[in-house]
């Protein structure tokens, strides 16, 4: 199992629920054009939060490391 930091997580969350949203859209003929739309749409906003996510992800490992640190400075 791959496991995501916070970040990678979330981004990935959703850009799941946007394609579950674009292939509902997407059944009924008569909303083809406006999922095809969305989609299109969406496709830079899905790099940008992937990018995004992947630029604060050190973030995210640098605060799990912190943590164990203190927990393990507790004991």
């Amino acid at each position: 199992e791959v496991r995501g930091n916070l970040f990678t997580t979330t981004a990935t969350n959703f850009n799941t629920g946007i394609y579950q949203l674009i292939k509902t859209l997407s059944k009924p003929v008569i909303l083809l054009p406006f999922a095809l739309v969305l989609g299109l749409a969406y496709l830079p906003i899905s790099w940008l939060l992937n990018i995004v996510a992947s630029v604060l992800s050190p973030l995210d490992t640098l605060g799990r490391y912190r943590h164990s640190l203190w927990v393990v400075a507790q004991k």
